[in-house]
């Protein structure tokens, strides 16, 4: 009997002093929010294939330029605070085709097309993680698939991978529960141009 107590005991221990493996990538709990309002728009897609990911959108034109457009995606809390933000651009209004995605580089506008994904926190207007897309990942594409120029509509399907952008590695050590990758696969979107 006290050797099956014994033996019980040190599993215990040995399950509840486990470390962390060094290499072995932590998986942490994915948030889901809501998707707010979806008055111009919305967007699906798997996120980290383990969740379903919906958000409200709205396209924007490019600065002064109506030739060119920007999707942006958001999420909300129960609250209604912002807390992501998915965006897109800038993509060539009016034509149908497929682009693959860069990192967003405010300092080359010209590159075809940027995306930028970041997380908000307390009541959606501190940044809780910024996120860099994952160049090393070959599927980061976006596809125009519909556009109604008269009712300045258009739709998509896209994949993107991020990751923790190491330039604030820093600042998320204080900011905790955030996976070091985010993936959304199997987008779609339809959004509406607003401006």
């Amino acid at each position: 009997m006290k050797k099956s107590i014994l033996f019980t005991v040190l599993i215990l221990l040995s399950i509840g002093c486990r470390k962390d493996e060094p290499g072995v990538p932590q998986v942490l709990p994915i948030p889901v929010y809501e998707p707010g309002p979806q008055t111009h728009g919305w967007a699906v897609a798997n996120k980290n294939d383990r969740v379903f990911w919906e958000a409200s959108g709205v396209g924007n034109y490019f600065g002064e330029d109506s030739t060119r457009i920007v999707v942006v995606l958001k999420t909300y809390s129960a609250e209604g605070a912002w807390r992501e933000h998915l965006g897109f651009g800038p993509i060539p209004f009016g034509r149908l085709g497929e682009y693959r995605l860069y990192p967003n580089d405010n300092s080359n506008p010209e590159v075809e097309v940027q995306t930028a994904y970041s997380t908000f926190i307390a009541d959606g207007d501190v940044i809780g993680a910024i996120y860099v897309l994952d160049e090393s990942t070959e599927d980061n594409r976006l596809e125009i698939t519909f556009v109604d120029t008269l009712r300045k509509v258009i739709g998509g399907i896209f994949t993107a991978t991020f990751v923790l952008d190491p330039e604030y590695e820093d600042y998320h050590s204080y900011i905790p529960y955030h996976p070091d990758t985010v993936k959304f696969s199997k987008g779609r979107f339809q959004v509406e141009i607003v401006q």
